[in-house]
């Protein structure tokens, strides 16, 4: 299935409508690692349709991508994460099953990752879920404010915007975040993207900068 969906629109479409993503989301409960990460890859690929996400929700697959967060397989850990990133985008009701199936606590722990994607991942998994007030908040109760704040400290460009981006929207009428994020660094690594030469890190660092004020 891995290999028939992917980059496969026509196969992807095929997949669902025969009624695979419920069996493959029962996958993820195996005790075989093989079966697990399988089943990780295959709904990695099907993910890329909105569609298909939403089938993975109605097929109560939070709560076993959620776990799946913590496994020992690196590979199962990121395309997990991928596919979580995509949902909270995706609608504000999934923001919240992310949230009451344990979701914000390893996506934390995932910022610590040697895995790019994984941090990328669990970046905008955060910055999606922080749209919400009530989950800003959490984020900042669980700890996730100083450990995203020291992906500064990364190489990747792409991850300092995505960072800027997070740490504005945990600031919006916050007062506690905006207390964590000038603890724990913030500040620094904000005002450190205004002089790098790319317009969207001064746009993503000014916006953060604004509401940190």
């Amino acid at each position: 299935l891995l290999n028939l969906a992917y980059d496969n629109l026509a196969n992807k479409v095929l997949i669902a409508e025969t009624g695979a993503i419920p069996l493959l989301v029962a996958c993820l409960s195996s005790g075989s690692d093989a079966v697990v990460a399988g089943a990780a890859g295959a709904l990695h690929s099907l993910a890329t349709l909105a569609t298909n996400r939403a089938a993975i929700v109605d097929a109560d697959g939070v709560k076993s991508l959620v776990a799946m967060l913590s496994s020992s397989t690196e590979a199962v850990r990121e395309k997990s994460a991928w596919i979580l990133h995509n949902m909270a985008f995706d609608d504000e009701i999934y923001k919240g099953i992310i949230y009451t199936a344990g979701g914000i606590a390893p996506t934390v722990a995932l910022l610590s990752s040697s895995s790019l994607l994984a941090q990328r991942s669990a970046v905008g998994i955060l910055q999606n879920m922080a749209t919400s007030a009530k989950l800003r908040a959490e984020i900042g109760e669980a700890g996730g404010i100083a450990p995203l704040a020291g992906l500064f400290s990364s190489a990747d460009e792409v991850l300092h915007d995505m960072v800027a981006e997070a740490l504005q929207m945990l600031a919006l009428e916050n007062a506690k975040n905006k207390i964590l994020i000038k603890d724990g660094g913030g500040i620094p690594g904000l005002v450190k993207l205004l002089s790098v030469d790319r317009p969207l890190a001064h746009e993503r660092a000014t916006a953060a900068l604004q509401c940190l004020a």
